[in-house]
């Protein structure tokens, strides 16, 4: 998946190809379903389901994919392991992708998934999650909540988070060689495409530069070769030294968001029993 590529429409075809062509996996395990959402049940709302029957808990997630690219589905494996280990209804939202919707489209249409789920579920008994570029997505979800005076979740989950679309992190020069999946050229290209001009450094593009006090128990996952490996620590730093409370999950060896290849990977299974435990402990 990994090119040095850097003009946007390049990078925008460069994703689309790579997320299209990545397996999905196509039968639940014994107990667990999957459909795409109801436009009645959560109007405004699309996805995929992937849960247990008559949950109570929840998960929203939101998918990787740099803003530009992305499939609900594409996490099927990893969220019938976790639904059926919390006896909960995991939701894989859909958001609008840019270059054809630009910022902040993105965040207000996680907003609205956020709005329909609380209608839904009891906040205490809901997680949001995301990975990569919906792992930034999610925290800057999390800030805007928190400031327009919305029930919080009881917790969030961030793999792999791309929190800052600034290319100031160091660990973008540091790991560009490392990093299996993704360079800093790559990232450059997907942010342009994405803010279209706006301020990569405002909180609701890169919440990595918001304010981190008031926000649920984070648990976040990355690996040491990752050229998103700072986003990672300085969400723990920051929510640390604001009074919060998280968790880093730090590894070594490993690929950008590993957690989703559990049909195959010993240390994914691992990592996702982490989660499940970490969010068993925290919801309601």
């Amino acid at each position: 998946m990994k090119t040095t590529e850097r003009e946007p429409d390049a990078v925008v075809r460069h994703f689309r190809r790579a997320i299209d062509r990545a397996p999905v996996m196509a039968r639940m395990p014994r107990g667990v379903a999957r459909r795409a959402v109801d436009p009645g049940e959560l109007p405004g709302v699309f996805g995929e389901w992937v849960g247990v029957p008559a949950a109570r808990r929840a998960i929203l997630h939101h998918h990787g994919g740099a803003y530009v690219s992305g499939r609900p589905e594409a996490y099927r494996a990893m969220f019938a392991r976790l639904a059926r280990a919390l006896q909960a209804d995991v939701l894989s939202a859909a958001y609008r992708l840019a270059p054809e919707h630009r910022f902040p489209a993105a965040l207000d249409d996680a907003l609205a998934s956020y709005r329909a789920m609380i209608d839904r579920f009891d906040p205490a008994n809901l997680a949001v999650s995301g990975d990569s570029a919906g792992g930034g997505l999610s925290l800057a979800l999390l800030q805007r909540v928190r400031d327009e005076g919305l029930p919080l979740p009881a917790a969030g989950v961030l793999l792999s988070p791309w929190a800052d679309l600034t290319d100031d992190a160091p660990s973008r020069a540091s790991n560009n060689e490392a990093d299996d999946m993704l360079t800093r050229e790559t990232l450059a290209g997907a942010a342009s495409a994405y803010l279209d001009g706006a301020d990569p450094r405002q909180p609701a593009a890169s919440p990595i530069f918001g304010d981190m006090s008031g926000l649920p128990p984070l648990l976040i996952s990355v690996d040491e070769s990752e050229v998103l490996l700072d986003d990672s620590t300085r969400i723990v730093e920051g929510v640390t030294a604001a009074g919060g409370r998280a968790t880093l999950i730090r590894r070594t060896g490993l690929f950008h968001v590993w957690p989703v290849a559990v049909p195959i990977l010993a240390e994914a299974r691992e990592t996702v029993g982490e989660i499940g435990l970490f969010l068993d402990q925290r919801l309601g």
